[in-house]
């Protein structure tokens, strides 16, 4: 975020950890060849067979020592450019690149004369080669004209030294997701955009800043309802005609951080006024700040984003994403302000959002020297991982007889993700990660600290406990608990950060008895090794969706409403019979609650949370209202609702007979 000079990580003038990376990978491409040529100089191939390999290794060498050369040029150009423009950079790094590539480099480079021309005597014996081949050291064509002389195939034998892009299955995707009812491609599109709070410390870890005015658990809520509710915004609007300007990064940037903005430093959805202290991004001297804000809006004015193949699309998303992270427009949530554009945009497009992955990411960000190829590069290989991941929650949502469900109600919290499940039995779904990491590993800790599920044993995985309760408004305390098990366990592989994975989903049976309550919490243990995770001592809580318990009533409220056999007769006598029914049913209803300190039997305005209602007063109101509501409707006189078994009886009780009583009561 580059606030503050105090610490290490965010000093961009400093030699830090990604400086070190980059010139790890650099210097390790300049070992390689130089390990190479000391090979090749000791070699002295015996014939045409070995000859053949000898100049592929040197092809192969020159290819990499150009390709290295050229990202040294690129990231130094890049460098000393935003430098000009007063961003802070890594000055070290540019200067490690220019070491790197005044002397080893250029060492490496006169070695490869010497190693292509020494055996060039012996390849004029087997082939012709013009002199022009010979002074450009053409080892293609040296390749080309031996495989001809053995009979093998050209293409196959020429060395590649750049790894080919992933393959993006478009094809594959679009078939599998034009067979994947809304309800459940919304619920993966949401599962999948919802990931970037892993990345978020103050969703994950409950802080923000450097001073915590809140706690863990205010921040955490607000961060969290601010990104389901801007998910919701964004997807609702992917098919209408939208504009994509500065204002949609501003109302992003607002959707994102409203009500956590500190309004003596920085406000939600407005630019900063100030340089940042480490002055990573662009600085007002000069005018460079305005400058790079008008760009960005003459870039936007011109961008077509639903134009050109997938290739051309990415390139222009590249530099949009390379462009807001240059500028650094806000004091804070720049990077989450910009990944959730893209994922606007890669949704508009008709695909899932992207799983970013930050450890890779960094190398391409222009403050390291990274250029918008790159970052093309980049977006290619993770569009490529995000169809993959949306095939995989797919594949999860089939194994589990969820297909034809009607999700609703997804949330997260610390890592744990929640959702609503509607069909003969409604469930909720719970999905979350446990890592497998050895307290001595450098990110032990960190992911402790981000209340993630850790363990040092995959092997202790399958003992693990999850316990769970619900809570009734303004209470922490926990009823109707219980432990549960997991339903599926995946391995994943590794993260971006070489942590091993699996994914674990659970499930838990909702029914009437839970109308009183408004939360579910959930903590997990691994008894054998004494380890406990409660997000800090808050639990992973759940918001339930108190609508739909509204309705999980109303549907058992129903059911024994149309188990009565003269339900289909319309007269007076079965107006009477279906009173009858109610007051029966209200009385159930009104018995699954019981206190024992008074011994009345009293429902406790399930919906509301509020104060306890008396049975006799329920009846007293609710039945009439029920009654009114029949009539009134004509209910009785639809004649497509007479046969119960056709399930359109239920169906028009639950979408129309529930939202009437819940409206009238004034039910949240």
């Amino acid at each position: 975020m580059g606030r503050s000079v105090d610490r290490t990580s965010s000093l961009v003038y400093q030699w830090d950890y990604n400086c070190q990376r980059i010139h790890d990978k650099i210097h390790c491409q300049v070992w390689h060849i130089q390990k190479e040529l000391f090979d090749m100089e000791c070699d002295h191939p015996p014939d045409l067979k070995h000859l053949l390999f000898f100049y592929k290794k040197w092809h192969y060498n020159n290819e990499l020592h150009t390709r290295t050369k050229e990202e040294i040029s690129a990231r130094k150009r890049v460098l000393e450019s935003l430098l000009k423009k007063g961003y802070g950079v890594s000055t070290a790094l540019a200067e490690d690149l220019a070491e790197i590539q005044r002397h080893e480099l250029s060492n490496c480079y006169k070695r490869l004369q010497d190693v292509f021309t020494r055996e060039l005597p012996g390849v004029k014996t087997h082939i012709y080669l013009p002199r022009d081949q010979q002074a450009n050291c053409n080892s293609a064509y040296i390749i080309r004209e031996l495989c001809k002389k053995l009979g093998e195939d050209y293409e196959s034998n020429l060395p590649e030294v750049k790894a080919p892009l992933p393959r993006i299955p478009i094809d594959l995707f679009l078939s599998i997701e034009r067979e994947t009812p809304p309800y459940a491609h919304m619920a993966i599109m949401n599962r999948m955009f919802l990931e970037l709070t892993e990345e978020s410390a103050t969703i994950m870890e409950g802080t923000i800043g450097e001073i915590n005015t809140d706690s863990p658990e205010h921040l955490k809520y607000i961060a969290s309802r601010n990104l389901r509710e801007l998910f919701t915004y964004l997807y609702d609007s992917i098919g209408r005609d939208i504009v994509i300007d500065i204002d949609s990064i501003r109302t992003i940037h607002h959707s994102l951080t409203r009500d956590l903005d500190l309004s003596h430093t920085w406000k939600a959805g407005e630019f900063r006024t100030e340089d940042f202290a480490d002055r990573s991004g662009l600085t007002f001297e000069f005018g460079n700040f305005e400058r790079g804000i008008g760009e960005l809006d003459h870039f936007l004015s011109q961008a077509d984003w639903q134009a050109g193949n997938l290739q051309k699309f990415t390139s222009t998303l590249a530099k949009l994403y390379y462009m807001l992270l240059s500028i650094h427009p806000f004091l804070d949530s720049n990077g989450r302000t910009s990944k959730c554009l893209i994922n606007h945009l890669i949704m508009r497009r008709g695909l899932p959002p992207l799983l970013f992955d930050v450890h890779e990411e960094v190398l391409c960000l222009p403050r390291y020297g990274g250029t918008v190829m790159m970052m093309q590069q980049y977006f290619m290989k993770r569009i490529a991982a995000s169809i993959e991941r949306y095939l995989f929650e797919r594949e999860k949502i089939v194994h589990h007889n969820n297909l034809e469900k009607y999700f609703f109600r997804v949330d997260f919290d610390a890592g744990f993700y929640f959702r609503h499940l509607n069909g003969l039995f409604p469930l909720i779904e719970v999905d979350f990660k446990i890592y497998v990491l050895d307290e001595g590993h450098e990110h032990y800790q960190s992911y402790l600290n981000q209340c993630r599920i850790v363990v040092p044993d995959e092997r202790l995985i399958s003992g693990m406990d999850i316990y769970y309760g619900f809570t009734r408004r303004g209470s922490r305390e926990w009823e109707l608990g219980g432990t549960l098990q997991i339903a599926s366990l995946w391995n994943r592989g590794t993260d971006s950060h070489g942590v091993p994975y699996w994914n674990a989903t659970a499930f838990i049976e909702l029914g009437p008895h839970l109308a009183p309550y408004f939360n579910l919490e959930l903590s997990l243990a691994c008894p054998s090794r004494s380890l406990i995770f409660n997000n800090k001592s808050l639990n992973y809580v759940f918001a339930m969706d108190r609508p739909h318990l509204i309705r999980i009533i109303g549907e058992w409220l129903v059911k024994k409403i149309v188990d009565d056999p003269f339900f289909c007769a319309p007269s007076l006598e079965t107006l009477c019979r279906l009173r009858e029914r109610l007051e029966h049913s209200s009385s159930r209803i009104a018995h699954l609650h019981e206190c024992p300190e008074s011994g009345e039997v009293e429902y406790r305005a399930a919906m509301q949370g509020m104060h306890p209602q008396p049975a006799a007063e329920f009846r007293e109101v609710f039945v009439p209202l029920v009654l009114h509501f029949l009539e009134t409707h004509n209910f009785l006189e639809r004649e497509d609702l007479q046969d119960p078994d056709n399930g359109q009886l239920l169906l028009y009780c639950v979408h129309h007979l529930v939202p009437y009583t819940v409206k009238i009561f004034g039910y949240p």
